[in-house]
């Protein structure tokens, strides 16, 4: 029980309860922040002594009368401390005990994950090293595709070269026959408009 639990109770003030403590001394437990913890025998010295001071009883004939009383409720205090004292350390190794258990637990856990991480970095890299022949292959055929590609435009502009060469070449000819064709005809009608002995000396 706390301080405020314990003048609730009794119906003192504080400074009235920290004066028993000492007067009578009173050994009040502490919690891990200091701070006072009663206990169901500390209560029951409280309530004797509240009540005998309520009969108007001074300290010291309260003292006296609870001299033996107070002294073996203090070892049996101390006694008890000793044993949950005793009970702490057990806990705390009980609970060292399955911390390590834990971690090591975990430690396993963990080491079978990084193992699983481990193989699958490796068929990672594995598949990228496939991945990545394919795709130099795959360049290198492109590669190879296109030059010939290449060549094959070449080859092709220079057969479109000759052909226009050819067609120009034909062209001329083309251009130079009719040029002799309309020669020919006009010297036909001119050989139709005059006599034929004409046509044959004039030659």
């Amino acid at each position: 029980m706390t301080v405020e639990e314990i003048i609730k109770i009794l119906n003192i003030g504080k400074n009235t309860l920290f004066m028993w403590e000492e007067h009578f001394s009173i050994d009040v437990k502490r919690d891990s922040k200091g701070r006072r913890f009663y206990t169901a025998e500390d209560l029951k010295i409280l309530q004797t002594i509240k009540a005998l001071r309520d009969n108007d009883n001074g300290l010291n004939t309260i003292t006296r009368m609870l001299d033996d009383e107070l002294k073996e409720i203090s070892r049996r205090n101390i006694e008890n401390y000793q044993d949950e004292d005793n009970l702490d350390n057990e806990i705390s190794n009980e609970i060292n005990q399955d911390k390590n258990k834990n971690i090591i637990a975990y430690i396993d856990d963990k080491m079978d994950s990084i193992i699983e991480l481990g193989d699958k970095y490796s068929n990672a890299c594995l598949e990228i090293g496939r991945l990545q022949s394919e795709l130099k292959l795959t360049e290198n055929s492109l590669k190879k595709n296109q030059e010939n590609h290449q060549k094959d435009l070449q080859m092709l502009k220079k057969e479109i070269d000759k052909k226009d060469l050819e067609i120009q070449r034909l062209s001329n000819d083309n251009e130079f026959l009719r040029k002799k064709i309309e020669s020919y005809a006009e010297e036909l009608e001119k050989t139709r408009n005059r006599p034929i002995w004409k046509s044959i000396f004039s030659k």
